[in-house]
């Protein structure tokens, strides 16, 4: 899971891990990052999924208010557990889905039609906050990504 992106950080990947690990504790059943494959053939990369894949989890490791990008993140997340909960109803099971953020403010950022899409198919949305000093680094690093997108437009601006 790692990415060279200025908008991706080894403090959020951090965070993801910290927090499956959280939500495993509390659900009773280890998740871990997986490749899914649908019937068709067709691959689906997943945050946190569980030994018997009844339990499928997306993590948002953000802290603080989504906006623009970060929404369209969460509305693809949607779609691709949606995706998922179909595909499985056809196996004749009933998974488990849900998308996990770090914050109430990013919860709190979901909202019309795609928090009303997640609670038709059947994804939780819920609140797992990472340990106090990795909140603090991802806030560190959300803070440098400003600085980096900053610096982004100032060098476009001048061209």
């Amino acid at each position: 899971m790692t990415s060279t992106s200025p908008h991706d950080s080894k403090a959020q990947r951090d965070a993801e891990v910290d927090i499956l690990a959280k939500l495993s504790d509390e659900l009773g059943t280890l998740l871990a990052p997986r490749k899914w494959q649908l019937t068709e053939g067709v691959p689906v990369e997943v945050d946190g999924v569980d030994a018997d894949t009844t339990v499928f989890v997306e993590v948002y490791a953000r802290v603080g208010r989504l906006k623009g990008a970060q929404l369209h993140k969460v509305a693809k997340d949607v779609l691709k557990l949606s995706l998922i909960r179909s595909h499985e109803q056809r196996q004749d099971r009933e998974p488990r889905l849900m998308i996990v953020f770090a914050s109430d403010e990013a919860y709190n950022s979901v909202r019309g039609w795609v928090r009303y899409a997640a609670t038709d198919n059947g994804i939780e949305l819920r609140v797992v906050e990472p340990s106090a000093q990795i909140r603090d680094q991802v806030l560190t690093a959300q803070t440098e990504q400003v600085m980096v997108g900053i610096a982004q437009v100032t060098d476009t601006a001048e061209l």
